[in-house]
């Protein structure tokens, strides 16, 4: 059994690789140390511009921690392919159970769950699909072009130049 070599990455891809974990840890981080210190103040004593500026500073943070996990679960379509395999067979069973469930109003739920939660996580879950496949289309789309296809690639954290051997 032959494994496939583990790309090279340049420093820059590096970088990039540390800020797709970092910038959203360290948003959501300021998020949170934010809304407590909200909470702990009193909504009803702070100006609404200060209320609005933490309520786009959690929104950034979510969509941060968005992108971030579309961009890993790319990256694992493209290096683990079973087991985003796997997962997207998971996510599927979950929305056929989120379908069925709709389709059958009364029935009881479960000790513990939430199903509009479940719900949500599905739409998140396909939505997550869908960029992932559109980050697919976007490299399927640029191979042809030397310029634009190699800045894909390195921006993807794939090997851009072949190493001399």
């Amino acid at each position: 059994m032959q494994y496939e070599k583990r790309a090279v990455l340049s420093p820059g891809q590096k970088r990039l690789r540390k800020a797709v974990y970092l910038v959203p840890v360290a948003l959501m981080g300021a998020s949170q140390i934010t809304a407590l210190g909200l909470l702990s103040v009193g909504l009803d004593k702070l100006p609404t511009t200060v209320i609005f500026a933490a309520v786009a500073l959690v929104l950034l943070a979510g969509f941060s921690t968005f992108i971030m996990l579309c961009i890993l679960a790319y990256w694992m379509r493209e290096h683990r392919r079973w087991q985003y395999g796997s997962l997207e067979i998971f996510f599927a069973l979950v929305l056929l159970v989120v379908t069925v469930y709709q389709s059958m109003r009364g029935v009881p739920v479960p000790q513990g769950w939430s199903f509009p939660l479940v719900a949500d996580l599905a739409k998140y879950a396909a939505s997550l699909y869908v960029m992932v496949r559109g980050f697919d289309n976007i490299g399927q789309g640029l191979k042809s072009d030397p310029v634009w296809g190699r800045r894909w690639r390195w921006f993807s954290l794939q090997q851009v130049d072949q190493p001399n051997e």
